[in-house]
C-alpha cells in the first residue's frame, strides 16, 4: 500500500492484475502545501481495482521519505477516492473531473464538492447528498486525526479525481481558504490548484 508522506517517489507493480500505478509525493515547506498523487494507468472499472494497492504492499520502493503515512491512513485515502468515484458516477456517467474539499479547525469541520460535465460545473448538494457527505466527513476526520500524530495537522484537504481514474490528494496546513469550491463572487466551482 502506498505509505509515504514527504519527498518521496513510489512505484507499485501489481503483477496479479497487471495494473501499474505510480505515486509521487511532494512537500513544499514554504507554502505548507502537501501533494499526493496516485496515477492509475486506466479507469478502475470495478471500484475494487483500487484495492490492488493492498496486494502490492511488498512491491513498493520508497526513494526518499521524510514522514511515513501508516497503513490505516493509506487505506482512508483509497476509501475516499473509491467513495468519490462511486458517488459522482451515480450522479452523472459522463463526468470529467470531480473535486471534494474537506476543512477542519478544532471541532469545526465541513466539506463541499463539484464535478465537471461537458462545459459546465455542478456543485454537490449537501442536503440531497447527505449520506455521501457524512461518509466523507467521517473519513476526513479520521485521516486528520491519524496524520496529526505524525506531522503538523492539515486544515484543508482536496481530493481530485478524473474519469480515467487518476486522483490526487492535497493537504494544506496554513491557509484555511485554500482550494475553495464555490460559484459565489465569480467562482467557477473548480478549486484553484
Amino acid at each position: 500500500m502506498i505509505s509515504a508522506l514527504g519527498t518521496a517517489g513510489t512505484e507499485i507493480l501489481c503483477h496479479p492484475t497487471k495494473i501499474y500505478a505510480h505515486a509521487r509525493f511532494h512537500r513544499r515547506k514554504m507554502t505548507g502545501v502537501f501533494q499526493f498523487f496516485f496515477l492509475f494507468s486506466r479507469l478502475p472499472t470495478c471500484i475494487q481495482d483500487i484495492d490492488m494497492a493492498k496486494r502490492a504492499r511488498s512491491r513498493i520502493k520508497l526513494l526518499c521519505v521524510e514522514i511515513k503515512m501508516n497503513e490505516e491512513a493509506s487505506k482512508i485515502v483509497i476509501d475516499l477516492a473509491k467513495e468519490l468515484i462511486s458517488f459522482v458516477s451515480s450522479q452523472e456517467s459522463n463526468w470529467k473531473t470531480a473535486y471534494f474539499r474537506f476543512h477542519i479547525n478544532g471541532s469545526n469541520y465541513g466539506s463541499n464538492g463539484s464535478y465537471e460535465i461537458s462545459e459546465s460545473i455542478k456543485l454537490f448538494d449537501p442536503f440531497e447528498d447527505e449520506s455521501f457527505f457524512d461518509t466523507m466527513n467521517t473519513q476526513g476526520k479520521k485521516l486528520h486525526n491519524i496524520l496529526s500524530k505524525k506531522s503538523e495537522p492539515f486544515i484543508v484537504m482536496l481530493l481530485t479525481i478524473d474519469h480515467s481514474g487518476n486522483y490526487k490528494v492535497l493537504f494544506e496546513n496554513k491557509d484555511a481558504d485554500k482550494w475553495k469550491i464555490s460559484k459565489a463572487n465569480g467562482g467557477t466551482g473548480v478549486p484553484n490548484t
